[in-house]
C-alpha cells in the first residue's frame, strides 16, 4: 500500500506542553525528544488537498494550487494520451475527492467507469490552453482495495506540452484518517488510438480500439513511467477567443440528440442536410465496413476496424454544423451508414433534419 502523503501541524498549545515536559527530562532525553519532533512521531497528520467540496458533484475553474505536472514519456503535438495509476487502499474510503488539472480535454475514469455526465471536460474554446482545474466527488466509484484512475488526454490545437495533466486525490479512508495522492513519476502514460489531425480536426483508429487500458487488467509492457516536468507552466500566448460566444464555463454535456436512421445516399458521399446549424458531434453506426477503410465525417477522420457493427464517434472536436457530408475513400458505401446521431454540446440548440 502506497504511504500517505502529509504533512505535520502543531499548535501553539500543545507546543508549550512539550516544552514545559521537556524541563523535567535529561539533556540526552531532550535529544531524543527534538528528534522526533523533527520526524513528526509526535504530530497528528493532515492531508495536503483542498476542502473536499460540497454539493455538486463536480465543479470547475482555474487551478489555484500546486500539484504537481505530468506528461507523456515523448509529448507530440497531435497524439491524444492515455494515463493511469493504481491505488491501494486498506477498505473503502469513507469520502474521495478527485481534482484534475489540464491545459487541455480529458475523459475521466475511476475504475473504468467514465465519471461526470459531459463526454468531455472542461469546456473551453480551441485555442484555449489555461490550466483549469475540475473536481469530482468519486466516493461512489471506489473499491474496497485496489482502486484505478485513469484519464485519457487531448491537446486543444496541435502544440508540444510538458504541462498536460496534474491530478490529486485525496478524502477521509475508512479509519477516518485524511488521505492525499498527488500525481507523480510513479503515474504510467501510453499513446491512445486517437489523436489531433494538423488542421484541428482528430482522428481514430478502430482497429486499435482498447478496452482494458483504464482496468486492472491492462498490458503493463506497452506502458511508460510519465515525465514530471520541473518548469512551472507558462501560457504559450495570450488566450483570445475566437469569438465572444465560444468560451464558456457550462460544461459541455450531451443535452439533445437527434436521430436519423437509414439515411439516403448514393454513391461515395452521404449529404446530411440540417433545418439549422447547431454546436456538437455528429456520430454514425457502420455496417459491414472494411477493416483499414477510411470514412471522414466532418471534423473526424475514423479508420475503421471491420466489425460486424462500429460507432465513429467524435472524442474531443465538436464543432457548428449546417450540413454535413459523411465521405470515404474508394471502399466506402454510402449503404455502410446505418445511423446517424445529431448531438448538441452545451447550451446551444439543435434542430431536426429536414426530411
Amino acid at each position: 500500500m502506497q504511504g500517505y502523503s502529509h504533512t505535520s501541524t502543531l499548535d501553539s498549545g500543545r507546543l508549550i506542553a512539550l516544552l514545559f515536559v521537556g524541563l523535567f527530562y535529561s539533556h540526552r532525553q531532550l535529544r531524543l525528544l527534538g528528534l522526533l519532533l523533527t520526524l513528526g512521531l509526535f504530530l497528528p497528520h493532515t492531508a495536503q488537498a483542498l476542502a473536499p467540496t460540497q454539493g455538486d458533484d463536480k465543479t470547475s475553474g482555474v487551478s489555484d494550487f500546486n500539484t504537481p505536472w505530468v506528461c507523456d514519456s515523448q509529448p507530440d503535438s497531435l497524439s491524444h494520451v492515455w494515463f493511469r495509476r493504481m491505488y491501494l487502499t486498506d477498505g473503502r474510503p469513507r469520502q474521495a475527492t478527485l481534482t484534475v488539472t489540464t491545459t487541455g480535454w480529458v475523459k475521466v475514469y475511476v475504475n473504468a467507469c467514465n465519471i461526470g455526465t459531459a463526454p468531455y471536460y472542461p469546456q473551453r474554446d480551441d485555442n484555449d490552453n489555461r490550466p483549469i482545474d475540475i473536481t469530482f466527488d468519486v466516493t461512489p466509484y471506489l473499491n474496497t482495495d485496489t482502486n484505478i484512475v485513469a484519464l485519457l488526454y487531448s491537446p486543444t490545437k496541435p502544440s508540444v506540452s510538458r504541462h498536460q495533466i496534474a491530478v490529486r486525490l485525496y478524502g477521509t479512508g475508512r479509519d477516518c484518517k485524511p488521505f492525499s495522492y498527488t500525481s507523480d513519476a510513479s503515474w504510467l502514460c501510453r499513446k491512445a488510438n486517437s489523436g489531433l489531425t494538423p488542421d484541428g480536426g482528430e482522428w481514430i483508429d478502430g482497429r486499435a480500439h482498447n478496452t482494458d487500458w483504464n482496468t486492472t487488467a491492462y498490458a503493463a509492457a506497452l506502458w511508460s513511467p510519465v515525465t514530471t516536468p520541473a518548469d512551472p507552466f507558462t501560457p504559450s500566448a495570450p488566450f483570445t477567443p475566437s469569438t465572444p460566444s465560444t468560451p464558456s464555463s457550462i460544461d459541455p454535456a450531451i443535452t439533445r440528440a437527434i436521430t436519423l436512421r437509414d439515411p439516403e445516399g448514393s454513391g461515395k458521399e452521404l449529404l446530411l442536410p440540417l433545418d439549422a446549424g447547431f454546436y456538437g458531434f455528429i456520430t454514425a453506426t457502420l455496417r459491414e465496413a472494411k477493416r483499414g477503410e477510411r470514412i471522414r465525417l466532418g471534423r473526424l477522420t475514423y479508420i475503421c476496424s471491420g466489425d460486424i457493427d462500429e460507432q465513429a464517434w467524435p472524442l474531443f472536436t465538436p464543432a457548428y454544423w449546417g450540413s454535413a457530408i459523411i465521405e470515404g475513400d474508394d471502399r466506402f458505401k454510402a449503404s455502410q451508414v446505418t445511423t446517424i446521431q445529431a448531438l448538441s454540446i452545451g447550451s446551444r440548440p439543435i434542430f431536426p433534419f429536414t426530411p
